[in-house]
């Protein structure tokens, strides 16, 4: 999809963007946990008031697109009647929000696992888009959780599959390697919280190499969704210098940066963290957004118009069409022997 469009040239004097021009930005999120926000709710309508009012601090910040990742379980409700109560929370103006159902692995055993991944299927629409086993990283019961290989969830993996419903994998701090490798094997087609997936380089005399199961994952373009602020609030990194999005990028791996949790920052924090910690600007923003769109779980159809008459237009207006007509012109001229030749003068 990005490559039927140029990306915006940002003029000079935009290439310093601060704070204020980030938070106008328009931003997607495929990683926002709703956790705290649905824990107290005590019936359908507070669970569906407490997502709205999530959604809101996600529109006050411009978000225009987020997965939300829902877990049934952390609800007082039965599953069904919960996932119902979040769905009609979002319908909130200025943002198209859409539900992750989540299971906990190690917290929930496979069983009931497989009965949310066939709720899930039930379910299955367009607010609705996908399922995530998710290893809660860093929070009691860790230790249970990296104790409880991908392969025990099979069965629900094949019921998602069998009815092409997509799932992604958040993966533990131990085992990362072989977690990664398991769940491709299973089919998920996103990867969540990935800092670990470095576990798998190598350093060669010519540089860093991946191993055999990163390279497919940056072969096949599969997502990785970073959420560094998050990460470094779970213990997965020290301090968010150590992270190795940057790495990922120059390597060639296909990357997102998500919220996580509005409790660790918002998006507009996210991205002044990453410019101040490693330069970033928006030409990386814009590429990271493009990534993001184009992975999300949404239609082929809704990722088009969110990139076309969303994220197009607002990156365009911190270009210089000047600035980018005399760019391409310079460009042309290097690829054309003796373009910046006077005709006719001797050489």
């Amino acid at each position: 999809m990005a490559g039927m469009h140029d990306a915006p040239l940002i003029s000079p004097e935009n290439k310093d963007a601060d704070a204020d021009v980030f938070a106008q930005l328009p931003k997607i999120t495929l990683f926002e946990e709703l956790g705290a926000t649905v824990a107290q709710a005590g019936s359908p309508a507070e669970l569906t008031a407490a997502v709205s009012a999530h959604l809101q601090r996600l529109v006050d910040d411009h978000v225009v697109y987020a997965e939300l990742r829902f877990t049934p379980a952390s609800t007082q409700l039965a599953a069904e009647e919960a996932l119902a109560a979040a769905v009609a929370g979002l319908d909130v103006e200025g943002i198209d929000a859409r539900i992750i159902v989540t299971a906990e692995r190690g917290a929930q055993d496979p069983a009931a696992v497989t009965q949310l991944a066939q709720l899930t299927v039930a379910q299955h629409s367009g607010k609705i888009v996908g399922f995530e086993l998710a290893a809660d990283n860093g929070q009691e019961g860790h230790d249970d959780q990296a104790a409880a290989p991908l392969a025990g969830f099979a069965e629900a993996f094949q019921v998602l599959r069998e009815a092409y419903v997509p799932f992604a994998v958040r993966l533990t701090a131990a085992g990362e390697a072989e977690d990664i490798g398991q769940a491709l094997q299973e089919g998920a087609t996103r990867l969540t919280l990935t800092a670990g997936i470095i576990d798998d380089f190598s350093a060669t005399l010519e540089g860093i190499e991946p191993g055999r199961v990163s390279a497919w994952v940056r072969d096949r373009h599969i997502l990785l969704d970073a959420a560094p602020h998050f990460e470094v609030d779970r213990g997965e990194i020290e301090e968010l210098v150590d992270h190795p999005l940057p790495l990922l990028q120059q390597l060639g791996f296909n990357c997102a940066v998500s919220s996580g949790s509005w409790d660790t920052g918002s998006m507009t924090e996210q991205l002044s963290a990453l410019a101040e910690t490693f330069g970033y600007g928006l030409e990386e923003f814009f590429d990271l957004s493009v990534n993001a769109i184009e992975h999300s779980f949404a239609t082929q159809e809704d990722r088009q118009h969110l990139l076309e008459t969303v994220f197009l237009p607002a990156y365009e207006e911190l270009s210089d069409a000047e600035f980018a007509e005399d760019h391409h012109e310079h460009d042309g001229a290097e690829d054309i022997p003796g373009a910046a030749e006077t005709p006719g003068e001797e050489v």
